[in-house]
């Protein structure tokens, strides 16, 4: 499955071993530009979308969770939610 770490930590993907769905672990900052270029990744790259979406609370300072799912075009999800973030399952 194709995780999307919607972080500003870059090295958050050192605590995983599955395939990343973004184009590079370095993202300058969640926001509406950095969804946007995302967006547009995916839509060239069809097969890396994500199957997980992870979202730290704490980077969400310029864009909402809904923001994210609305930017991205996120369907058909399910969401568990705990003190520091979300994770959205896709279906």
């Amino acid at each position: 499955k194709n995780v999307l770490l919607l972080t500003e930590r870059t090295y958050t993907y050192l605590f995983t071993d599955v395939p990343l769905a973004q184009y590079s672990t370095y993202l300058p900052g969640i926001n509406s530009i950095s969804l946007d270029v995302l967006k547009t990744y995916y839509s060239v790259n069809v097969g890396k979308k994500p199957d997980i979406i992870y979202v730290p609370k704490e980077d969400l300072r310029e864009v909402s969770l809904n923001d994210v799912i609305d930017i991205l075009n996120v369907q058909n999800f399910q969401v568990e939610e705990n003190d520091y973030s979300y994770t959205l399952y896709l279906n």
